[in-house]
């Protein structure tokens, strides 16, 4: 799935060559708005003149992405509305369509960068609500102009990737603003761990059923045998069912271990930042790994995303997460 994902990506990029032409012919007449705008006093004033110059860009860059991927250049014919939600990600998840669910992805990312950006250049969008009520009345507008001239398809699920894209983008541009400047070496270390031991869950999820199987069946032998070996003797005399028991218990145990371990790793990360809500953040990157997680799932041969086992491994991470907030506890109660 990964690979015909990425496939697909590259195809539509060679496609859509002449059309990114046009996007870089269309950056400047933002970049000129944003400077009749700076004149005015609406945006932000920076010491550091080239990271402000360097967002500038990317800013004009995405606005012109956006325009030229949505609205410029597009033939008339095949408009209309879908209102009913959530009909594209459940078409591109039930049926494998790789086109589709790229384009629900790029409906995402195009709008992180916008998300990001406008609170740093501009003053009005520094509060969350500001921003995401500008993306939601840029994407009803694209999405209404669309319907109506025939140059594309309304859709509420493009409404809400746009919008989930732009909260994402909001979201980085809060961490990027309260973390420290520095990090020092044991946040850098467990911010590598949180992220490597997040793929490798990941990793876990893309593997056809039966290879998962094999893994965690030849994992619950080797368990057995090494801490068990009176149980081990009964495997293969075992009744199928009963056998199956012990087999699906063993899969909900590492779910649950796999999360305790980022819940572990995620908050041992936050911890070495001055982030407001660090428990709250914590909590909720692992929620949202878990999520993914269940989503890959969906696409991959004789597996299934559970929203139990979505809450399986968020009681896993909640667990690792108390159990490193017990521990600092302790060693500031002992250390008074």
């Amino acid at each position: 799935m990964i690979g015909s994902l990425w496939r697909c990506f590259w195809g539509y990029v060679k496609i859509n060559i002449p059309g990114f032409i046009w996007v870089f012919a269309f950056a400047p007449v933002f970049w000129f708005l944003y400077g009749a705008l700076r004149k005015k006093g609406y945006t932000k004033q920076h010491e550091n003149s080239r990271r402000e110059a360097l967002c500038r860009g990317l800013l004009c860059f995405s606005c012109s992405l956006i325009f030229v991927m949505t609205l410029f250049g597009r033939t008339s014919g095949g408009g209309g509305f879908r209102l009913a939600p959530f009909v594209s990600y459940r078409m591109a998840l039930s049926e494998n369509n790789v086109e589709l669910l790229l384009q629900i992805l790029a409906n995402i990312a195009m709008y992180v960068p916008i998300g990001g950006f406008l609170p740093y250049c501009f003053k009005l969008f520094e509060k969350g609500r500001y921003t995401l009520l500008a993306v939601l009345c840029c994407s009803v507008s694209i999405e209404l102009l669309q319907g109506l001239l025939s140059i594309g398809l309304f859709e509420t699920d493009d409404i809400f990737g746009n919008v989930l894209g732009a909260t994402i983008g909001f979201g980085f541009y809060q961490m990027a603003g309260h973390m420290k400047p520095r990090w020092n070496k044991t946040g850098m270390v467990c911010l590598l761990l949180t992220l490597i031991w997040a793929g490798v869950i990941f990793s876990f999820s893309m593997q056809p059923a039966a290879a998962s199987s094999k893994v965690s069946t030849g994992f619950g032998r080797w368990l057995a045998e090494t801490f068990f070996p009176w149980f081990a003797d009964r495997l293969d005399t075992m009744p199928q069912e009963q056998f199956e028991f012990f087999h699906h218990l063993l899969r909900k145990c590492g779910h649950f271990s796999e999360y305790l371990v980022l819940g572990i790793l995620g908050t041992l990360t936050v911890l070495q930042t001055n982030l407001r809500y660090r428990k709250t953040k914590a909590a909720s990157f692992c929620v949202l790994v878990a999520s993914v997680d269940e989503t890959i799932q969906l696409s991959v041969g004789g597996r299934s995303g559970q929203i139990s086992d979505v809450v399986l491994d968020s009681l896993g991470a909640m667990t690792g997460i108390a159990l490193v907030i017990m521990l600092v506890l302790l060693a500031k109660k002992k250390a008074l």
